[in-house]
This record gives structure tokens, C-alpha cells and sequence, in this order.
């Protein structure tokens, strides 16, 4: 893995430095083995604006869409958004950022904030790129932004004006995914 600003950025390079747990047991990340995870960061490869993974509990969907959404930290200027119907729903995806970014990665962040409580989830980077998660529940906070990558946790739990007044725009502004 090198540089992401040099052109050079291996993403499945990164993805082997992560970790996940299953079954009790700590594993390398490696997207291969899940079909659906396969196919889910091949469709971001192949630049597809929208991606969707759909299935069961325990099928890393939540995983997966959180370390495609952190790519956009080693960007510059980049925004990205977890939202969800609830702060605590957000949290898992935020968690995974978090555990990658700064637990592993130990990137250099200007902000970090991680207050589920409170609903204060944030990690800003020197480089102007930030990533934090949004609830529904507040809705100005939905207004006037542009976002690079909006990750949907719990999609199905969103109510379906709040995609269609807030963040379709938010999204097709930058033309993120």
C-alpha cells in the first residue's frame, strides 16, 4: 500500500492491515472471501455511484460500507456521512472508521469525537476531509451540504422523504456515491 495522493493507493492492500472478528477469533479483512463483500467493493472499483448490499444479519454489510466510506479519509477535502434514523444505529458503521483510522491507522486528525450519547461522532483530518455521522432525528443538520459518500445504516429504518428531501441533493451536489 502506498500513498493514496500519489496514485498508488492499493485498496485490498489496505484492507488486509484491518481486522474483523468472527466467531471470537480476530481475522484479517479480505473481501474476497465474502461474495457479497466481493462484489459489493468491485462495484466501487468499477466507479458505480450507488452501491447496495442486501441480506441478513452477520453478512458484513455494515463492515464493507464502512471501509469503502473511509477510503475518502485518505482524500483530501472530501465529506462523508453515516446516517441513520438514530445516533445509535449510525454507531457501528462510525465504530468500524473509528477502530481503522485511529486505533490501527493512527492517522493524524485535527477533530475526533466520539460521543454516541450526544450524538458527536466526527473525525476531521488536517487535509479538509471529514467524516461523521447525521440522525434523521435532527434534520437541519441534513441541509446545505455537499457529500462525496453518504453511507445509509439501517437504510430500511430511514424514512423515505429524508432521502428524497435531504440527501439525494447532498449527494448529487458533489456526485458522490
Amino acid at each position: 500500500m502506498t500513498d493514496w495522493r500519489n496514485g498508488q493507493f492499493d485498496k485490498y492492500a489496505y484492507f488486509k492491515t484491518l481486522d474483523f472478528c468472527a466467531d471470537g477469533a480476530r481475522r484479517p479483512y479480505d473481501p474476497t472471501v465474502n461474495p457479497g463483500q466481493k462484489d459489493f467493493h468491485a462495484a466501487a472499483d468499477h466507479g458505480k455511484r450507488f452501491l447496495n448490499m442486501v441480506g441478513g444479519s452477520g453478512l458484513g454489510k455494515s463492515m464493507a460500507a464502512a471501509r469503502e466510506a473511509e477510503l475518502f479519509a485518505y482524500q483530501d477535502d472530501k465529506t462523508v456521512w453515516i446516517v441513520a434514523s438514530k445516533y445509535e444505529i449510525a454507531e457501528k458503521e462510525f465504530r468500524y472508521i473509528w477502530q481503522d483510522l485511529i486505533v490501527t491507522h493512527r492517522l493524524n486528525a485535527s477533530h475526533k469525537t466520539y460521543d454516541v450519547r450526544n450524538g458527536n461522532m466526527r473525525i476531521m483530518f488536517p487535509w479538509g476531509t471529514r467524516l461523521e455521522c447525521k440522525s434523521e432525528q435532527v434534520l437541519d443538520t441534513l441541509l446545505g451540504e455537499g457529500i462525496d459518500c453518504l453511507v445509509l445504516a439501517e437504510g430500511s429504518r430511514l424514512n423515505k422523504s429524508t432521502y428524497d428531501r435531504y440527501l439525494e441533493r447532498a449527494v448529487a451536489r458533489r456526485k458522490g456515491i
